[in-house]
């Protein structure tokens, strides 16, 4: 018996032996002794005889032996794969130790088992798993959970899928379904009848054949045509098999790619980056195990698994028969158990701090902590500050003890299952994060990857991975930083860095993560404050937020960028507030970085986000004479005869940002297909910013270039004087208005402007001379980051207030006085003014929006320097005093 058995926390008592040969009492999963949180239902699994009826009782004990509990199940059967399984699901919200005390009689035998068991307060929400089961019994569905499996998997063969799937997702389990077209007559005829049965509850569809694209590629049409959240995967167990599919992985946006191969984590790297290089960010990549791929014994699959954990995997779904044998969990259950109460939601792999045949020890960190795992035939040695506070778990999370520390080191015996260390030596994370370093380092300088970066930055990555402790590695570092914009903007411009910049974007972002834990060992801070960094940041943030459009919804990289962005930004602030202030700072001037990537974005015009799929198609080979291929035809622009005249007959016109063929054509009163035939293009043509392009039917002599809208500063057109002598000759309706160039409508008293890429608040009040306050003010705008390219804003006209004055003051006294009757009565302007806090609000960033000192705001509010803000809370804002 293994030894996670619970034979020592059993007492059987029976009138006679039979009985316990017949059945036996346990409550999963089988480690010493169960453990449930208050707010998970209590499970218990009786096995014997195969559609076997029983009689049952069940009774629980609080320490002192009173009955706190009964429960009796109705016609309780053993069920076709020799268990049955039930769970207590109203058994009070207590905690402490307690036994159930099981009763089973059956014909003329009866017998009871004791069961102790624990129950803890949960004190953090229930992560999030990363566990799914493959083809599990229906029967058992209520009790993975328990485990912590929140995904399930089921053939599409599977009889009477339709009630499998609802009785899952009535369970709350995310669904995917497995499809095989191969097994299938009619494929497609199949796949839609299927779908049109349990398409609206799948959370994935998962296809196991990779050769049929055809089949393959109407399939994805029907999903994302219908569902923008159901996933789509594809199962491969070869890295060459990638070639069938990356069509459909570069163009289809909800792709995952299932690995059932040979679980080599070389190999499975390998195909990483190129998923990397295919969609241009890091996949969505599972792992699924099963008999074939996993034949190890229990501690080597144990060890498999934390190493896979090491790779950059979404979900491991491991087959129903590596789980339960016999109605048993095997070892692998409390393991997996083990695991996920261990995971945190922003836990991240560092590296390994140790990576040796003879021992293996990875850590993962979050704000919280770190979580090391180790297991080999040497002991483990750590050395460093606060290593008192480390605490030990076995493999299925039981708490172990450690040995007293010498000499500030503390060593541990080898274990050839993987144990757990937990604690807050930031020694350990800093020891990993410099193996780690070196490693992307190597990967960066040493291959092909090192031409697309210029030489100054490949020195400052050489030093920084040569010495991590070098006090000049944090100018270096900033160096890096400021460069990743002019890095994004080639990505975006070359076609040809595409799949091999995002893969260098790949290493050099996880590089720069893992040089910002590497600060934080550094005793000086970094002179510029935390708060005005991460302002900073917001404000480019909140800046391609304004300036972005509808065309750029569709850039996947730029959207990828911006999660990061928003991810980055809160680890920081996490790191902060658990007292890592330097590695905080350090994150938010790599945030910086990223943001201002995002701002290169805004420059790319519409046309150019197709870049990837015409780089696909391949150059048409001039060399063969005769009719072009298909793909030819698509990349070689139509030809025409023209004369000389013709060729006089044509000007210029300078394509800026946002700028698209139909809207050039539009706005210079010719068509698209003249448009293409004068500058040799087709529909897919990729338009860049600052290109030249010759507009038929114009004279050549004088070139028609405009600018972005955005560089001019909109010009008020004159108001026309008014026929009777009147604040406002006209009522709002019956007064036309006036266009300017500049995407502005003068209305009376107020100027209608369209907000253009790249404009923010602050740029647009400078253009009419007001503040940003009042511009928000007065169109009630509270957050800044929703506004959007075309959206009105109302402009307070300063000509219109100034034309007014002056007749007021032209009038006789009874025409002042009928104008001073005919106006409405101004209204006194507040003293002060009411701001909701946020999320990332703080006295200082408040008073620097509202140009209000801090102190003034604590002293209205009073606050003092220490107090917290409560997101929702309101804040009096002083009046600014004027300046004398």
């Amino acid at each position: 018996m293994v030894l996670y058995n619970l034979l020592a926390f059993i007492i059987l008592t029976s009138t006679s032996d039979d009985i316990h040969n017949l059945f036996n009492v346990y409550m999963p999963p089988e480690q010493i002794p169960p453990i449930y949180y208050t707010d998970e239902v209590l499970p218990i699994c009786i096995t014997g005889p195969q559609n076997t009826p029983f009689n049952l009782q069940v009774l629980i004990e609080n320490p002192e032996g009173e009955i706190i509990y009964g429960f009796t199940p109705e016609n309780p059967t053993i069920q076709s794969n020799s268990v049955y399984c039930f769970s207590i699901t109203d058994f009070p919200p207590i905690r402490g130790f307690f036994t159930a005390e099981v009763r089973i009689s059956y014909k003329d035998f009866s017998g009871v088992w004791k069961i102790s068991f624990c129950r803890l307060e949960r004190f953090t929400p229930k992560n999030k798993s990363i566990f799914g089961v493959i083809e599990p019994p229906q029967n058992l569905l209520p009790f993975l959970k328990l485990y912590w499996f929140d995904e399930v998997v089921f053939s599409a063969e599977s009889p009477q899928i339709q009630e499998i799937v609802q009785n899952a997702i009535n369970r709350g389990y995310e669904v995917s379904i497995e499809f095989d077209p191969n097994k299938f007559s009619s494929s497609e005829d199949s796949f839609e009848h299927l779908y049109s049965q349990v398409g609206p509850y799948v959370n994935k569809w998962d296809f196991k054949s990779t050769k049929n694209n055809s089949f393959l590629t109407r399939a994805c049409e029907l999903i994302t045509k219908t569902s923008k959240t159901t996933k789509i995967s594809f199962s491969i167990d070869s890295i060459e098999s990638l070639s069938n599919i990356e069509p459909l992985i570069s163009d289809t946006e909800q792709i995952e790619i299932n690995w059932c191969g040979k679980l080599d984590t070389t190999e499975i790297e390998i195909l990483t980056e190129r998923l990397i290089e295919t969609r241009a960010e890091i996949p969505k990549l599972s792992i699924s195990l099963t008999k074939s791929n996993l034949q190890l014994s229990t501690s080597e699959q144990f060890q498999k698994v934390w190493e896979l954990l090491t790779l950059d995997i979404s979900k491991i779904k491991l087959s129903s028969e590596l789980l339960f044998q016999d109605g048993h969990p095997t070892p692998l259950v409390p393991f997996i158990f083990a695991i996920s109460r261990l995971w945190e939601p922003e836990i991240e792999f560092i590296g390994w701090y140790q990576n040796e045949p003879t021992l293996k020890a990875c850590v993962f960190s979050s704000p919280q902590g770190w979580l090391l795992t180790f297991w080999g035939e040497q002991p483990l040695t750590l050395t460093g500050e606060t290593l008192a506070t480390t605490q030990g778990f076995d493999i299925y999370s039981n708490p172990i003890s450690l040995p007293s520390l010498t000499n500030g080191s503390l060593t541990v015996d080898a274990r050839l299952s993987p144990s757990y260390l937990t604690g807050n030596c930031y020694n350990v994370v800093v020891a990993t994060a410099q193996n780690n370093i070196k490693i992307l380092a190597d990967k960066m300088i040493n291959s092909q990857l090192a031409t697309m970066l210029p030489q100054s930055i490949i020195e400052s990555i050489k030093a920084i991975s040569q010495n991590p402790r070098d006090t000049q590695n944090r100018v270096r570092l900033i160096g890096i930083f400021r460069y990743l914009p002019e890095f994004e903007k080639n990505i975006i411009t070359d076609v040809n860095w595409r799949s091999k910049g995002a893969l260098l974007t790949y290493y050099l972002y996880d590089f720069l993560r893992k040089s910002c834990i590497l600060e934080q060992s550094k005793p000086e801070p970094f002179r510029e404050p935390f708060l005005d960094i991460k302002t900073r940041c917001e404000e480019y943030i909140t800046s391609y937020l304004t300036g972005s459009s509808i065309s750029l919804e569709n850039d996947r990289r730029a959207n990828v960028l911006m999660k990061e962005v928003n991810r980055i930004l809160e680890l920081a602030d996490k790191t902060s507030s658990n007292g890592k202030r330097i590695e905080a700072s350090a994150l938010l001037y790599l945030a910086e970085g990223m943001a201002l990537s995002l701002i290169e974005h805004l420059k790319v015009t519409p046309l150019m986000l197709a870049e990837d799929k015409i780089s696909k198609q391949g150059k048409p080979d001039e060399s063969k004479p005769g009719p072009s291929s298909p793909t030819s035809q698509a990349l070689t622009p139509p030809t025409s005869q023209r004369s000389s005249s013709e060729e006089e007959d044509i000007s210029t016109y300078t394509v800026v940002a946002g700028d698209t063929l139909s809207k050039i054509a539009n706005k210079l009163g010719t068509t698209t297909k003249e448009l293409l035939l004068a500058n040799n293009l087709t529909e897919k043509s990729i338009l860049r910013i600052g290109q030249k392009l010759r507009i038929p039917g114009k004279q050549k002599e004088t070139p028609f270039t405009t600018q972005p809208s955005t560089t001019e500063t909109p010009q008020i057109s004159k108001q026309p004087e008014p026929k009777e002598e009147t604040t406002l000759t006209k009522p709002p309706e019956e007064i036309t208005p006036k266009s300017s160039d500049e995407g502005t409508t003068e209305v009376g008293e107020v100027i209608v402007y369209k907000i253009q890429p790249g404009d923010i608040p602050a740029t647009i009040a400078q253009k009419f001379g007001i503040t940003a306050e009042a511009l928000m003010k007065f169109n009630n705008i509270t957050d800044p980051t929703k506004l959007r390219v075309g959206q009105e804003l109302k402009i307070p006209n300063p000509k219109a207030k100034i034309e007014s004055t002056s007749k007021a003051t032209s009038k006789g006294p009874k025409e002042k006085e009928e104008s001073l009757e005919s106006s409405p009565p101004e209204q006194p302007e507040p003293e002060n003014i009411i701001h909701t806090v946020e999320k990332g609000d703080s006295p200082y960033t408040i008073g620097k929006k509202y140009g209000v000192p801090t102190e003034e705001i604590l002293r209205a509010n009073n606050l003092t320097p220490k107090s917290i803000l409560q997101i929702g809370q309101k804040l009096i804002i002083p009046k600014p005093k004027k300046k004398q």
